[in-house]
C-alpha cells in the first residue's frame, strides 16, 4: 500500500523482534566460516529437521535486510516514532545492525556451482535423484503408501521449496537461474499439497514453458476438485477444499468490483451465499458427489461457473 505510517508506528517494532530471533537462531560454523541454520523444516514437508535449508537461510537474509532498510527510513522520516521504538525495544542500533549485517554478508547458502542450482538443504544431493515418473501409479500419493522413513530418504519433494524462494524473491534472480532450478527440482516434485502446483505454474510461465505452465495451472485448479491426492478418503474433513472454495468465491467478489456495493463486514456473508447457491445448483444437477463418512465433497466446475455468473449479473 505504500503506507509508511504503519511501518513507523507498528511494523518496525515487529521487524526488530524477528531480526533478533534470527540473530540468536543462527550458528557460526568454524569449518565453513559462515553462519548456518541447523535443525529446520523448510517448505518441503518431506524433509524434516535438516540443516541449511536454502529457502530458510535466504529468507533470513531478506528479513534482516528489510529491517535495516526501514530502520534508516523511519529514523530519517519519522524521528519521533524512531525515538519511541528505540526506547521501548531498548535498541542498540549500531551494535545490533552491525551483527545483522555480518550475518547477511556471511550466511551460508548451499549451491551446486557445476549445475548452477541452489541446493535445497545439506545432504539432499546425496540422495538417489530420480523423476517422479519412477513412482508406480498405485503408490501415489506416497504419503499414503510409503513409510515416513522411506519418504524422508527419497529425493521426492512434497511442495515447492527452493522454487518457492525463487517465486517470492524473483526480482533478485535472472530467468536462466530460475530455469536451471525449475528443470532440476520440478521433475522430483510430487505436488502432494494444494500449496505446490500453482507456484510451479507461475514459474513455468516466467521462463517461457507455456504448455507446462498450463498443465500445472489445471493441476492447481483441479487438485481438490478431482481429489488427486485421495484426501477425501484419507481424512474425514478436507478443510483445504473448503478454504479453496471460499477463496475462489471471495476472489471473484473482489476482482469483479462487487465488493464496492457492500459494506466490508458483509463480504464474508456474500461469499457464503454465493457458494451456497452454487453448491445447491450443483447438487440439483448431480454435479456433487457425497462420499461415505465424509463431511465435504468434491465439486464440478459448475459450482464456480454459477458463482461467477451470479457475480457478473450483480455487477
Amino acid at each position: 500500500t505504500g503506507n509508511m505510517d504503519y511501518i513507523a508506528k507498528y511494523g518496525l517494532e515487529v521487524m526488530i523482534a524477528v531480526s533478533r530471533f534470527w540473530r540468536q537462531r543462527v550458528s557460526f560454523s568454524q569449518p565453513k566460516q559462515k553462519y548456518v541454520i541447523l535443525g529446520v523444516t523448510g517448505p518441503d514437508e518431506y524433509e524434516n529437521n535438516v540443516d541449511n535449508n536454502w529457502y530458510t537461510n535466504y529468507s533470513c537474509i531478506q528479513c534482516l535486510k528489510m529491517t535495516l532498510r526501514f530502520l534508516e527510513m523511519v529514523a530519517q522520516q519519522y524521528p519521533d516514532e524512531y525515538a519511541h521504538i528505540r526506547r521501548i525495544t531498548n535498541l542498540d542500533q549500531v551494535k545490533e545492525s552491525a551483527r545483522w549485517r555480518d550475518i547477511i554478508e556471511h550466511m551460508y547458502l548451499p549451491e551446486d556451482k557445476e549445475r548452477g542450482i541452489f541446493i535445497q538443504n545439506d545432504g539432499y544431493m546425496d540422495k538417489v535423484l530420480e523423476s517422479t515418473d519412477n513412482i508406480p501409479a498405485e503408490e501415489r500419493p506416497i504419503n499414503q503408501h510409503w513409510s515416513w522413513d522411506r519418504i524422508l530418504r527419497s529425493c521426492y519433494i512434497k511442495q515447492s521449496d527452493v522454487l518457492l524462494g525463487l517465486y517470492l524473491y524473483y526480482f533478485y534472480f535472472d530467468t536462466e537461474t530460475v530455469r536451471r532450478n525449475f528443470e532440476f527440482y520440478e521433475p522430483m516434485t510430487v505436488h502432494e499439497s494444494s500449496l505446490s502446483p500453482h507456484i510451479h505454474s507461475i514459474l513455468a510461465a516466467r521462463i517461457g514453458k507455456v504448455e507446462k505452465a498450463y498443465q500445472l495451472f489445471l493441476h492447481a485448479t483441479r487438485l481438490d476438485l478431482d481429489d488427486y491426492n485421495n484426501y477425501f478418503f484419507a481424512t474425514p474433513v478436507n478443510a483445504f477444499f473448503i478454504d479453496f472454495t471460499f477463496d475462489v468465491a471471495e476472489s471473484f467478489i473482489l476482482m469483479t468490483g462487487v465488493a464496492t456495493f457492500f459494506p466490508t463486514v458483509l463480504i464474508p456473508l456474500l461469499t457464503f451465499v454465493i457458494v451456497a447457491l452454487a453448491a445447491s445448483f450443483a447438487l440439483m444437477t448431480g454435479d456433487i458427489t457425497v462420499f461415505p463418512n465424509c463431511f465435504t465433497f468434491p465439486v464440478s466446475p459448475s459450482v464456480f461457473l454459477v458463482a461467477d455468473s451470479v457475480l457478473i449479473l450483480a455487477v
